[in-house]
C-alpha cells in the first residue's frame, strides 16, 4: 500500500510511455506513416514531372532529405514504390469515377466526365 502513496512502479513494459502519458510507439508508427504518405506523393510528383523510368529512389531521397538507404525502409525496392503509387492513383479515380456513374448528367456528360479524369490522372 505504502508503495501506491509514493506513486506508481516503474514497469518495463510501459517504457514506451513518455513521462507524459503519451505513447513513443504509437507516435513513432504515425510518423512512419506519414513519412510512407509523403514519399509516395513525392515519388508521384516526380513521376509526373520526369517520368517513372528515369526518377531515381535517390531522386525521391533528394526531395524528402533523406538517404536512399532511409526511403529503402519504407519500401522493399523501386517497383514497390510504382506499385504503391499506381494503386494510389488508381484509388483516387476510382472514387470520381463511382462518382459520375451516381450523379445525375446525361450519358454524354458521364463520359465526358470520366475522359476528364483520364487525361487528369494519368502519369
Amino acid at each position: 500500500m505504502e508503495r501506491e502513496a509514493q506513486g506508481p512502479r516503474h514497469d518495463p513494459s510501459h517504457a514506451d510511455v513518455r513521462q507524459d502519458g503519451r505513447n513513443m510507439r504509437a507516435e513513432k508508427k504515425s510518423k512512419e506513416k506519414d513519412t510512407h504518405k509523403l514519399s509516395v506523393e513525392v515519388a508521384e510528383r516526380l513521376f509526373r514531372q520526369i517520368g517513372f523510368q528515369k526518377t531515381t529512389v535517390a531522386d525521391i531521397a533528394r526531395e524528402l532529405h533523406m538517404s536512399p538507404a532511409n526511403v529503402y525502409r519504407f519500401f522493399a525496392a523501386k517497383s514497390e514504390i510504382n506499385e504503391v503509387v499506381c494503386m494510389d492513383l488508381l484509388g483516387k479515380i476510382e472514387v470520381k469515377a463511382e462518382e459520375i456513374a451516381a450523379s445525375r448528367s446525361t450519358a454524354t456528360q458521364r463520359i465526358t466526365k470520366l475522359d476528364r479524369i483520364r487525361r487528369k490522372d494519368t502519369l
